[in-house]
């Protein structure tokens, strides 16, 4: 925005430095007296602190069960899954704490399901868990090396999700959730 300056958006001659501090001021006032907001908040930013600030230095549970159990699972699809929650964007927003990640959570899960139309009869391969109905994993297969296999777990109740990560490096943070997860929330949840 500062670049729409006429001044500011050339080369700048060194003789000029010692003012270009007090010209940058002022281009930034006009700015923000005239311009709208360059970000724009959502209804639940308040939310999204609160959360961001409970859980900063929680480990995640999900991840500690995973390492000290051995679990065993069987493949299934999305269409047969039930009791997973149905949330509004704004849930699935609170989860992913902004909207980068939700982005691009269509590509993924249309780069899963290898469909581009993402009705209620894709075909979303899922394994569910034997021992726990309501833990369910997710194979994505890497935007990055055609070798790697990132598996999204995902803890739900008919109610909430209640946990997820990710083998992605870092799927396991407990505020905010990695693309894989994202993707499997917004199919399975939206």
């Amino acid at each position: 925005r500062v670049k729409h300056f006429k001044w500011l958006d050339q080369t700048i001659q060194n003789t000029t430095i010692p003012q270009i501090r007090d010209y940058l001021q002022i281009a930034c006032a006009l700015v923000n007296a005239y311009r709208a907001s360059a970000i724009s908040s959502f209804s639940n930013y308040d939310q999204i602190a609160t959360k961001l600030l409970a859980h900063l230095h929680e480990p995640n549970l999900l991840r500690t069960r995973l390492n000290n159990e051995v679990l065993r699972w069987s493949n299934d699809d999305a269409s047969n899954l039930v009791g997973f929650p149905i949330l509004t964007i704004d849930q699935i927003r609170l989860i992913t704490v902004g909207i980068f990640q939700l982005k691009q959570a269509r590509a993924y899960s249309e780069e899963h399901c290898s469909a581009t139309d993402l009705n209620n009869q894709a075909d979303f391969p899922l394994q569910i868990c034997n021992t726990d109905g309501q833990l369910i994993r997710i194979r994505f297969q890497s935007r990055h090396s055609n070798a790697k296999l990132y598996y999204t777990y995902i803890q739900f109740s008919t109610e909430e999700i209640l946990n997820s990560c990710c083998d992605y490096p870092i799927g396991d943070r407990q505020v905010g959730v990695c693309s894989h997860r994202a993707a499997a929330i917004w199919f399975l949840a939206y």
